[in-house]
């Protein structure tokens, strides 16, 4: 399977958990974005994720509050 480029943009996607009711509020506040498989941190939500993710594998990130 060849690698896939992702765009996801935080400002027009809504981010919410169902089971726990809880809604991330992009508009209102900024998270880091943290790689759950390496650590490394990718950038914010102030702007789009651009990635590209090899055939076969995950991109998992958490959302860290950001001050």
């Amino acid at each position: 399977m060849p690698p896939r480029k992702i765009a996801f943009d935080w400002k027009t996607e809504s981010v919410v958990d169902d089971l726990s009711k809880r809604d991330a509020r992009l508009g209102k506040t900024s998270y880091r974005l943290r790689n759950l498989w390496n650590g490394q941190f990718l950038g914010n939500t102030g702007k789009p994720l651009n990635a590209e993710v090899p055939g076969h594998d995950v991109l998992v990130l958490r959302l860290v509050p950001s001050g």
